[in-house]
């Protein structure tokens, strides 16, 4: 999502001073008697412009700057080609605006004209920032601060320090930012300028959270929209909502960010009619970034397709630039030929658009052909376009780059790839890191291994490790950090790839940790940060990923195997770990074992017993036959199945009748890192268990096996709580006084928005009767296990980061066990799953082994039949932790 920038402001809200000049009022800055005596000429374009009379404006305003000229009237001519240069400016056309800037900044030195001067300098910085020609800008908006300063016009200082503060913060200089900022606030205030002073504001708001000061910037942001709104100021209004709504995004609460979005749209709306000026781009944008958030892609898109139909009359640009988003969300949702007629909609008014549109549709197009695996067409595109590389911001020249080298790499000439970047040379280090950037570095490892250069391409892997962590570390939230799982699962595919080719000379011993140690960092990194640091990523510290050595000596103990599973890119592997053991297995093409997955979990859940065996038989041999005596010797599986969970204690290995689940206790984890971050906090069980069931789900049914569970656990055991509890507020009230929390109940997952995963409390129609993982996830709790007792619990699988939703909120939360289901379950079923489990855990059992032998009894009593009703459930986290539980009297002769 975009923030509304200061340099946005200007080109929106400011014709500033030339648009003040046109209209009633003073503005805040002296002018001479030539400004005073054309203001009422230069009005008359904006007079017509507002009225919608585009044409007629522009044909007035050529004759105004051909009159001039004729009559030799410099002055007229100065302001005349100030209002082009800057109206075209404002329009996108940099290029035609840029001369008559210079000639009016000419004329105005030759005038002694210092407005005229500060003008056209405005104007020709604001086009380098939005050129992307950062030190051209800075040395313009030095020029202008320079020259406001001696003319002694502290309106102009301040806006040229507002252009030098957006560069300082666009460059990380965070603090020197704030201090622009704040010294242009002064400055506005000595001018009495207060569209300036609100705007300051607006950059003030971006550098706190910049900084991750979110209280702070909403009680900032809440205040600057009261003084907007008494001065009837829609557009900072607008500009500030929408600020706010982007935090919220960030922050995780999409549907809060919705509401936001919503109000600084209908304030465009207000702006909008009293100015003639429409609503931004970037506006529907952010509206359909929060959309898809909530799961909504077809009403994102349809937000995009309505914008960009309004646009199509008013700006091709701006049309472009929306049809160039809507293709981005189709190659989401993986319709490829609808972004690819899109983007060739776009390039057949190439010449009637600018080039940066022109390129960005292009990056797009070569995108949705790889996609398609029509690698020649997107070959044709590099080959034309490789010379438009020179020249591009880090953006959009970013995004071209990455698919033109993309292209030659998938098209077999990597030596032509690396002279493309090689052409480009050192990345530009104005702006922030920039994800085409991470690409382009990732693709040139590729060719070099290509091209057989193996111990280049391996040396460069920390490099690429490194840049993905500095990318996300550029966001100061988790939910925008968690974005960049692609770019992990990407990285991580590419290092094991290049690791294990056999041509790279290493013992199995070394290929195997050095394999291990490269894929580590990339394997839920947000999470480990969450875990550390529960809403808040700047206090989450330095990021260390376990190492091999370390897991061995301080996490691993005796008769436990971690399985680390790493499916990505063309190939699956698979290390097993213990303490005195390590062995590395390439499993084969990932898509391949896949659809294998795919297709077990659907067998799974049929009728068909024997052919769900089958399946199970078939992918522990797949998954697990090179590993089988590593399974058999060690007591405790610890499974990390990385991009989505697989229900492994189902599979079955050569020889054995019974699932290794019904001989194994099996944890699944997130990540050896994760593990071990878990194991160090460790624990047993304190305080009582609490509780909590909903009664009915999404469609009012009532759920008699949610409320049997509670009933049972309060029969059968001393001190259970069952407060009630119908809202998510009071939820997480009596939750933190737990030492065990069970929640039964329906939950649902959100695939677009993992952290949207809720439980139904209460009344469905009431939206705080759902308790949500975001809110978990940014809370502390001091319970040693949590047992989800719901449908789909474990959550939505999301590369890099692995399964997240309430499993992974509870985890985040400090919970070290938790238990949660793959799928949809039977109410029935799955009550007496858990009171198997709690039987073991009263035995003294620890969890782990409490699982198993809930799973064993489960099978026992229904014959075996229905994988699906015994597998469902798994423990996530830690498996040895104890839960102490008193059994009631009652308990010695009830069921």
């Amino acid at each position: 999502m975009r923030l509304s920038l200061p340099l946005f402001v200007l080109l929106a809200s400011l014709f500033l001073p030339t648009l003040a000049l046109g209209q009633q009022g003073e503005p805040p800055f002296p002018t001479n008697e030539s400004w005073r005596r054309n203001r009422a000429l230069i009005g008359r374009f904006d007079q017509l412009d507002r009225a919608g009379k585009r044409t007629e404006a522009w044909v007035f305003l050529d004759s105004l700057v051909n009159g001039a000229r004729a009559r030799g009237d410099r002055a007229l001519l100065m302001q005349a080609l100030i209002k082009r240069g800057g109206t075209r400016t404002y329009r996108g056309e940099f290029d035609q605006g840029e001369a008559d800037l210079v000639a009016a900044d000419q004329l105005a030195i030759a005038l002694r004209d210092t407005l005229g001067v500060l003008e056209a300098t405005r104007w020709r910085a604001l086009a380098r920032t939005e050129g992307g020609r950062h030190e051209e800008s800075i040395r313009l908006w030095a020029r202008m601060r320079d020259w406001a300063r001696s003319w002694g016009s502290p309106s102009h200082e301040g806006w040229a320090r507002l252009g030098l503060a957006l560069a300082d913060l666009e460059r990380g200089r965070v603090e020197a930012s704030r201090q622009g900022y704040r010294r242009s606030r002064e400055l506005f205030t000595t001018a009495g300028d207060a569209m300036g002073l609100r705007q300051a504001g607006v950059g003030l708001q971006r550098v706190l959270t910049r900084q991750g000061r979110h209280d702070e910037m909403r009680e900032l942001t809440m205040s600057q929209v009261r003084e907007a709104r008494a001065a009837e100021d829609r557009l900072t209004e607008a500009q500030l909502y929408n600020n706010l709504g982007v935090l919220e995004w960030w922050l995780g609460d999409p549907r809060r960010s919705l509401e936001l979005i919503r109000l600084s749209q209908s304030a465009y709306s207000e702006h909008e009619r009293r100015t003639g000026r429409p609503l931004q781009p970037s506006s529907y944008d952010n509206l359909a970034r929060a959309l898809s958030q909530l799961g909504r892609s077809e009403e994102a898109a349809s937000v995009l397709e309505r914008a960009s139909s309004e646009w199509r009359t008013r700006d091709l640009d701006s049309w472009a630039e929306l049809e160039t988003s809507l293709a981005s969300v189709r190659l989401r949702q993986i319709r490829n030929g609808e972004a690819e007629r899109r983007m060739r909609s776009v390039l057949a008014l190439r010449d009637s658009i600018g080039r940066p549109a022109n390129l960005r549709a292009t990056a797009v197009l070569m995108l949705a052909l790889s996609n398609q695996r029509r690698g020649a067409e997107a070959l044709t595109l590099a080959i034309r376009h490789r010379g438009d590389l020179a020249g591009l911001d880090a953006g959009v020249g970013g995004e071209l780059r990455a698919e033109i080298v993309r292209a030659f790499v998938m098209n077999g000439r990597p030596a032509d790839a690396l002279a493309v970047i090689d052409e480009v040379g050192k990345v530009d280090q104005w702006t922030k890191p920039a994800r085409g950037d991470l690409v382009s570095s990732r693709l040139r490892t590729e060719a070099l291994a290509e091209l057989g250069r193996l111990s280049e391409a391996a040396e460069r892997l920390p490099l690429l490790t490194k840049q993905l962590l500095a990318l996300r570390s550029f966001s100061r939230d988790y939910t925008s950090r968690e974005s960049f799982g692609d770019d992990a699962a990407a990285v991580s595919a590419l290092a094991a790839r290049v690791l294990t080719d056999p041509a790279l000379p290493m013992t199995p011993t070394v290929r195997a940790e050095r394999v291990f140690d490269a894929l580590q960092p990339l394997k839920a990194i947000t999470l480990d940060e969450r875990l550390r640091a529960p809403g808040n990523p700047d206090s989450a510290g330095a990021f260390r990923p376990v190492t091999l050595t370390r897991l061995r000596a301080q996490v691993l103990r005796d008769g436990e195997l971690l399985l680390d599973l790493h499916t990505g890119g063309d190939r699956t592997i698979l290390i097993a770990v213990s303490l005195a053991t390590l062995r590395l297995v390439d499993l084969g093409p990932s898509r391949a074992f896949v659809q294998r997955l795919d297709r077990f979990h659907e067998l799974l859940s049929g009728t068909d017993v024997a052919v769900a065996d089958e399946a199970a038989a078939s992918l522990g041999r797949s998954l697990l036959g090179d590993v089988i005596d590593l399974v058999r010797s060690h007591r405790v599986l610890l499974f990390s199945p990385g991009a989505q969970p697989i229900a492994i204690a189902a599979l079955r290995l050569p020889g054995e009748r019974d699932p290794i689940g019904a001989w194994h206790p099996i944890a699944m984890i997130p990540s050896a890192t994760v593990f071990a971050r878990l194991r160090a906090q460790g624990g047993r069980a304190q305080g009582p268990i609490v509780a909590l069931a909903g009664g009915e789900d999404a469609r009012g049914r009532r759920l008699a096996g949610a409320r049997s569970e509670v009933r049972w656990l309060s029969a059968h055991f001393e001190g259970v709580r069952t407060p009630p509890v119908s809202d998510a507020e009071g939820a997480m009230r009596v939750l933190k006084t737990a030492g065990v929390a069970h929640l039964a109940g329906h939950s649902e997952v959100d695939a677009d928005n993992p952290w949207g995963a809720r439980l139904l409390l209460g009344e469905a129609e009431r939206p705080r009767a759902w308790l949500e993982a975001s809110r978990v996830a940014r809370s502390r709790l001091g319970s040693r296990l949590a047992v989800l007792s719901g449908c789909h619990s474990i959550g939505t699988a999301r590369n890099g980061e692995g399964a997240l939703g309430l499993a992974s909120a509870f985890l985040s939360a400090g919970v070290p066990s938790t238990i949660a289901s793959l799928w949809e379950v039977d109410d029935a079923r799955t009550a007496e799953m858990m009171r198997g489990f709690y039987r073991s855990l009263a035995e003294g059992r620890p969890v782990g082994e409490a699982m198993r032998s809930a799973l064993v009894e489960m099978r026992a009593r229904s014959g075996g039949a229905k994988p699906s009703d015994w597998a469902a459930f798994m423990l996530v986290g830690l498996p040895e932790t104890r839960v102490t539980l008193r059994r009631t009297l009652a308990s010695r002769v009830l069921p």
